[in-house]
Parts: C-alpha cells; sequence; structure tokens
C-alpha cells in the first residue's frame, strides 16, 4: 500500500527501505492514525548456511560444480 497525501504527493511505500523525518512529518500533518511496520528478514542467515555448507563440504571433500 503505497501512502498519498494527495494524488500527486507520495510519501512512502512497501519498496522503500525506511523514511526519514520529513516522512514522519508528513503522515503527522496527514492525520494518518495507522501505519504498518513489516520487518525482513537479515541476510545474515543465508551467509551463515552458506559458510556451514562450504565447510562441511570442504571436510567431506565433496567437489563443488562451480570450480
Amino acid at each position: 500500500m503505497r501512502i498519498f497525501i494527495s494524488e500527486r504527493k507520495y510519501i512512502t511505500g512497501p519498496k522503500d527501505l525506511g523514511i526519514s523525518k520529513e516522512q514522519i512529518e508528513l503522515l503527522k500533518k496527514s492525520k494518518i492514525k495507522k501505519v504498518l511496520v513489516k520487518e525482513g528478514i537479515p541476510f545474515i542467515p543465508a551467509f551463515l548456511i552458506a559458510f556451514i555448507l562450504t565447510m562441511i563440504m570442504y571436510y567431506l571433500k565433496i567437489p563443488s560444480i562451480f570450480f
């Protein structure tokens, strides 16, 4: 859901990574009561899983298909 003040004034939307102080002030001035905040999954678990799989493949001497 994108948030607009008027037909042409865009404040923020779901693809934005964050909002600035100016956008917060615009939300307060436009009398919006609720804002849905979604939290995403960080990339750290993916790097950890890749590292663990790399270590397992190294110790078991499983050849990689990429090298």
